[in-house]
C-alpha cells in the first residue's frame, strides 16, 4: 500500500475550516476598512427674501459643521452634526430659527443611511434611535419652547400641528427620508455621491412663495473641467412649467404681495444650480455652492444660497 497520503481527523478539517473563515472575515474587513472614506465639512446657509431687487425683507445665516462618513461600495454614510450657530434679521424670525436648530442639534444630530444609485435613501439604521429622541423632545422640550407656548395659547391647533407633524415624520421612514433630503448637506452628499449612474433626475417640492404651488424641475448633469486632482460638475435644474398657471398665481399674488409690493404680477420662476468639485485621489467632495431662487420678476425673490467646503480632520 502507498503510504503517501496522509490521514486527516475531522477536528483537523474542523479547524482549518475555522481558520479558513476568519482569514475571509479578516480580509473582509480590511476590504471595508479600506473603502471607508472620511472627510469633515463646514457650510453656511445664507436665506434672503428681496422686494423689488433692493429691500431686504429677511435674512438668515445658518453655519454649520459636519463630520462625513461613507462606504462608496456598500452605498453607507454616516453623517454628524458638530456646530450649529445662526443670525436672524427680523428678531421675531429667532424663536423659529431656534426651534429648527434644536431640532438639528437634539434629534437628528447623527443619522446612519443606506442609499441607492439614484440618490434615494433606502434605509436609516438608527431610525429606532431617532424615535426615542423625538419622543423626548416632544414630551420634554417642546412644551417649554416659547415659541410653542405662544402657538398654543394663540392658535393651539397650529401647536397640534407641530406635534402631529413630528409623529408622522419619525414614525415613518419614507417621511423622514424626504425631510432629511430637504436638508441641503445631506442633499448634496446623496446626489454626489453616487458617481455617473446618476446624470438626470426630478424633483418636486412645494413653493416657498405660494402655498399649495408644486413645483417640478428636471436636473441634468453636466461635467465642466477636469484638473489632475479635480473633476468639477454642475446640477442643472430646469422648472417644468406644464403645471404652472399664471392666472391662478396672478390671483395669489394680489392676495398675498401686491398691497406690500404695489406693483402688478409679472412672471414666476425657478432657479436650481449646484456647483461641485471630486477629489480624484479619495473620490471625496471637495467643495460646492447651491443656488436656489424663487421669484417673480423684478417683484420679489426668495433666495437660498449654500456653501461646503472641506476642512481638516
Amino acid at each position: 500500500m502507498n503510504d503517501d497520503f496522509s490521514v486527516i481527523d475531522d477536528d483537523q478539517i474542523e479547524n482549518t475550516w475555522n481558520i479558513e473563515s476568519m482569514e475571509r472575515a479578516k480580509q473582509r474587513k480590511e476590504e471595508e476598512r479600506k473603502g471607508k472614506e472620511e472627510a469633515r465639512y463646514r457650510c453656511e446657509q445664507l436665506n434672503i427674501s428681496r422686494i423689488n431687487g433692493e429691500t431686504i425683507t429677511f435674512h438668515s445665516d445658518i453655519k454649520t459643521q459636519y463630520l462625513f462618513k461613507i462606504i462608496p461600495t456598500l452605498l453607507q454614510m454616516r453623517i454628524k452634526l458638530e456646530d450649529y450657530a445662526f443670525s436672524v434679521s427680523p428678531n421675531y424670525f429667532q424663536d423659529g430659527i431656534d426651534f429648527s436648530k434644536q431640532i438639528e442639534t437634539s434629534i437628528k444630530n447623527e443619522i446612519t443611511l443606506s442609499y441607492d444609485k439614484q440618490a434615494k435613501i433606502t434605509d436609516i439604521h438608527n431610525i429606532g434611535e431617532l424615535q426615542n429622541k423625538w419622543e423626548k423632545f416632544r414630551d420634554v422640550d417642546i412644551p417649554q419652547l416659547k415659541l410653542y407656548k405662544e402657538l398654543k395659547s394663540k392658535a393651539p391647533e397650529h401647536a397640534q400641528d407641530i406635534i402631529d407633524l413630528g409623529n408622522l415624520e419619525y414614525h415613518s421612514p419614507k417621511e423622514l427620508a424626504a425631510v432629511i433630503d430637504k436638508n441641503l448637506f445631506y442633499h448634496i452628499m446623496l446626489r454626489v455621491n453616487v458617481g455617473d449612474e446618476l446624470q438626470k433626475y426630478t424633483l418636486v417640492q412645494y413653493s416657498q412663495l405660494f402655498p399649495k404651488l408644486e413645483l417640478t424641475t428636471n436636473v441634468e448633469k453636466i461635467k465642466v473641467k477636469e484638473t489632475n486632482t479635480l473633476i468639477n460638475y454642475k446640477l442643472h435644474g430646469e422648472l417644468d412649467r406644464s403645471n404652472i398657471n399664471d392666472g391662478e398665481l396672478r390671483k395669489l399674488y394680489d392676495k398675498y404681495y401686491k398691497s406690500i409690493i404695489k406693483y402688478a404680477y409679472t412672471e414666476f420662476s425657478y432657479f436650481y444650480i449646484i456647483n461641485y468639485s471630486m477629489e480624484k485621489e479619495t473620490g471625496l467632495l471637495f467643495d460646492a455652492k447651491v443656488s436656489l431662487c424663487e421669484k417673480i420678476k423684478n417683484n420679489f425673490e426668495a433666495i437660498t444660497e449654500f456653501i461646503i467646503r472641506r476642512i481638516e480632520l
